[in-house]
């Protein structure tokens, strides 16, 4: 007896295994979705969800060819699927074919208004494209359709964190955490912009929770060692960025910035190794060049460190580029030479002093500073043009530029042809009468102290110096400690617990930076200060000037002396080990001490 054929499957029975596909996709159980997808394929080879299930499976898989062609086949059937042309780009961008990708989510959009995804994933390949204004729009649309997406919270976050609006990325990232507390990355995209905002602890707390929740995410374990090196804590600091190295062997940050971390604990030759195998990786990594030029400078090697150092004018937002040529060594005679300052304050009052060797070749020396420190500069004898630097300021047409820096490297600066003679900028007159007769009734022996540079200076933690530590020179017997410092830290001196004269409501006030600092600290019998811009004034000015310095400091003050070839009158004491203040100003006490004292006549 022949037995009787099965009866033909009814459409019903490819649905039913549609909607088994589906919801193994769902549970994450890819084999038994696949199985399904196929029996409707055996049943029906023109069943385009089919094709869209094998699609979605085989990128989910790595297997990015074959999820192409499923998705081509799935569209080819049915070029409507709103659903497909999404998948599609998912597979496409990853193959970095941004702008086939971007055309099936436009497609996805416009089959369906409301796909809050598919404007999601738009956005994310506009970010990719350069395009964030676009992108903001469309994740900003993609939450306004589904007000709980987390993703596109967090996308947002992103686009604004790298437009720097620091306040609304956190406030994104926050929300997507409030909708998905297990995103790891909107935690650590949370610790990155809290860095930014200076909230280290914070910052470390949500680094730490992304860790907890993707301990193999190495991009965390190198943020979490970007938040501990700025808060001094570099041993840490070091391990984190060696734990992400384990999980990704070529992430050139996480070596850049173990790089880092080693220089800035004095180990240069480390530092200087793991500097060349970013590079080797990723030739032109501008930020390990500048490392390297630094650790070059740091060991007084200028031969190769200057040049080295040339590639900081590469990092994002340097020097301009002008429509007349920079200068490289041609005669100077009755030509205009264009000196551009760039970086901070100290760095243009340190550097201003090129000016006049460029003067001795002939040159006419335009400076274009920093508006706020022209009316201090202009005390500067060897500038014949001063033009302030503005948001809006256009530099006068010259026969020649020199961004400030490359002054040095283009002069064929050495340790002995520094030009480091004596004073080369003065206090105004009429301040500096009015200050004297202001400090004569202090009486005293005055040292005037600054401790905090800027805080936007990613290693301000391992430079700077706080306030309580200048205590060993407020109890030497006679001394009048006279506060320096402006803005950021002066909240110190309500804490200091010793005696401090503060006149730095009134200070630079009117007229330019630096202005009354200058002539205070001309009347002032020294100077103490952490690395700041105070240092390099006071060293201008000619006033004796000590510095405290951590155990690696800027380039610019060298290894293993305690005298500056930029500024004869300085004195450099420097940290032994991290983080040990006490035992610098134990000495400076010492030495401050034997500088009062009268002469022997023994």
């Amino acid at each position: 007896m022949t037995a009787a054929s099965p009866p033909p499957r009814e459409p019903a029975d490819i649905g039913s295994l549609l909607a088994l596909a589906e919801q193994s996709l769902r549970a994450g159980r890819f084999d038994e979705a696949a199985a399904a997808c196929r029996q409707v394929l055996a049943l029906g080879p023109d069943v385009a969800a089919a094709h869209n299930g094998l699609g979605i499976i085989a990128a989910q898989q790595n297997r990015p060819a074959e999820a192409i062609a499923h998705f081509e086949q799935a569209l080819a059937l049915r070029p409507d699927d709103a659903d497909a042309h999404n998948n599609f780009g998912i597979v496409l961008r990853s193959q970095g074919r941004l702008a086939e990708a971007a055309a099936h989510y436009e497609r996805a959009i416009a089959l369906r208004g409301d796909y809050a995804e598919a404007h999601n994933n738009l956005g994310i390949v506009l970010v990719d494209q350069k395009q964030p204004e676009r992108a903001v729009a469309l994740f900003q649309r993609a939450i306004a359709l589904h007000p709980g997406y987390a993703q596109a919270h967090n996308n947002l976050g992103a686009v604004f964190k790298d437009q720097k609006r620091l306040d609304e990325a956190a406030a994104h990232f926050r929300q997507a955490i409030a909708l998905a507390p297990g995103n790891a990355d909107a935690h650590n995209n949370l610790a990155g912009v809290l860095r930014q905002m200076r909230d280290l602890e914070a910052a470390e707390t949500h680094a730490r929770r992304a860790l907890a929740l993707a301990p193999r995410q190495f991009e965390a374990h190198n943020n979490l060692g970007n938040i501990l090196a700025e808060q001094g804590r570099l041993d840490e600091a070091i391990a984190s960025y060696r734990q992400s190295l384990t999980l990704l062997p070529t992430g050139v940050a996480a070596l850049n910035n173990l790089a880092s971390a080693l220089r800035h604990q004095g180990r240069l030759d480390e530092a200087l190794t793991h500097y060349r195998e970013v590079l080797a990786l990723q030739p032109g990594f501008v930020v390990a060049e500048v490392g390297l030029a630094t650790c070059y400078l740091l060991q007084s090697d200028l031969a190769r460190g200057w040049p080295a150092y040339e590639a900081r004018l590469r990092m994002p937002g340097n020097v301009q580029q002008f429509n007349f040529p920079r200068w490289r060594g041609e005669p100077l005679d009755r030509r205009t030479l264009l000196l551009l300052a760039e970086q901070g304050f100290g760095d243009t009052i340190q550097f201003v002093r090129y000016a006049g060797l460029f003067r001795e070749r002939g040159a006419r020396v335009v400076l274009a500073a920093q508006a706020e420190l022209c009316p201090l500069l202009a005390s500067y004898r060897h500038i014949d043009e001063l033009v302030p630097l503005g948001p809006d300021q256009q530099v006068p047409t010259a026969d020649y530029y020199l961004p400030l820096l490359s002054a040095p490297e283009a002069l064929g600066t050495t340790l002995t042809t520094i030009p480091a003679g004596p004073a080369y900028l003065s206090a105004e007159p009429a301040r500096r009468q009015a200050w004297r007769s202001r400090l004569a009734a202090i009486g005293g022996f005055q040292i005037g102290i600054a401790w905090q540079g800027s805080r936007t200076y990613l290693s301000d933690r391992l430079r700077s110096v706080p306030l309580r530590e200048f205590a060993p020179l407020a109890a030497l017997p006679g001394v009048k400690l006279v506060s320096l410092q402006k803005g950021f830290g002066s909240e110190q001196v309500a804490t200091a617990g010793f005696p401090l004269v503060d006149f730095t409501a009134e200070l630079d006030a009117t007229g330019g930076a630096f202005l009354d600092t200058a002539a205070v600290i001309s009347q002032l019998d020294l100077v103490v200060t952490s690395d700041t811009a105070i240092a390099h004034l006071a060293g201008a000015l000619g006033a004796s000037v000590w510095v405290a310095l951590p155990v690696a400091p800027d380039w610019r003050w060298l290894l293993d002396r305690d005298d500056s070839p930029w500024y004869p009158t300085m004195r450099l004491f420097r940290q032994l080990s991290l983080g040990d203040w006490p035992s610098v100003f134990r000495c400076i006490a010492a030495a401050a001490t034997a500088h009062r004292a009268p002469p022997s006549l023994g």
